[in-house]
């Protein structure tokens, strides 16, 4: 609470403060043009009646006294402009901070979606495939995701491993994957704040695009298939981010998704060199 003014010039700044702000919001800048013409005349008839007998300040001609109105007049014009551009950065500014909370509010609202669809519907998917016996594919470097990919190698095995997949599995696989290239969309659009997601969601997605990544591979492939930009952009973003720490409690989730897949080499554990193209 603003501390209440003690002197008689603090009282009246206070109060014509108030009272500037009372007018401005009833009547509006439009309004107070009519007021600061009164606030002028105010002026001149002081300076008329209690200066003018001790000083030679009243000009001679009419053209000297218009100039000199003219002049109290731009002095509060440009008043009421800097009052109007203040208003306008102010303006700017909530614009900016409303845009900034509703980017964090669906932030949040996606780590929501992620722990009450997304996380649950994966594990949907991991118990059909575990009743089918699949198991994904291990992972090497520079993994390849178009046709002109160094590795081909990989790709047709990714390719042969989407199809060995029951109807039923794929269905759920490529749905878990749609709900997934949505989720990345709010991201990678600028509907949600990369910095208020990532600390709680960058490792579990990060997790899903390992899990998922044979598929994803064979899907961009195919040239009827989706490419997932969303999904690959935001692990292409978010992976560059990732401590120590935090690619081995990805590696440790897939180890316990999957323990009985085992990897080719220690070597192939690094995330941030997997590598996904364009």
């Amino acid at each position: 609470m603003a501390p209440r003014p003690t002197g008689k010039w603090d009282k009246l700044k206070h109060a014509s403060k108030k009272w500037w702000t009372r007018v401005s919001r009833k009547v509006g800048w439009a309004g107070l043009l009519p007021v600061a013409g009164i606030v002028v005349w105010l002026v001149l008839w002081y300076l008329d009646i209690v200066v003018a007998p001790a000083d030679t300040w009243r000009p001679e001609r009419a053209e000297g006294y218009w100039s000199m109105v003219a002049a109290f007049s731009a002095i509060i014009v440009g008043i009421a402009a800097c009052l109007g551009l203040q208003s306008l950065w102010l303006t700017r500014r909530d614009i900016t901070l409303r845009n900034e909370r509703e980017c964090r509010s669906c932030a949040i609202d996606r780590c929501r979606e992620l722990a009450e669809v997304l996380i649950p519907l994966n594990q949907t998917v991991r118990a059909m495939w575990a009743a089918q016996q699949i198991n994904p594919l291990p992972l090497k470097k520079k993994l390849p995701l178009v046709h002109q990919a160094t590795d081909a190698t990989y790709q047709v095995d990714s390719v042969k491993w989407v199809s060995a997949m029951t109807f039923e599995a794929r269905v759920e696989s490529s749905a878990f994957l749609n709900k997934l290239e949505t989720w990345s969309a709010y991201f990678m659009h600028g509907l949600a704040d990369h910095e208020t997601g990532f600390r709680p969601c960058a490792a579990v997605f990060t997790a899903f695009v390992l899990q998922y990544y044979p598929y994803l591979v064979a899907a961009r492939a195919d040239p009827a298939s989706g490419r997932y930009p969303n999904t690959v952009g935001l692990y292409r973003r978010w992976k560059k981010k990732l401590s120590e720490e935090e690619i081995e409690q990805v590696m440790k989730r897939r180890e316990t998704m999957f323990p009985e897949m085992e990897d080719p080499d220690d070597d192939a554990q690094d995330v941030r060199d997997l590598n996904l193209d364009d």
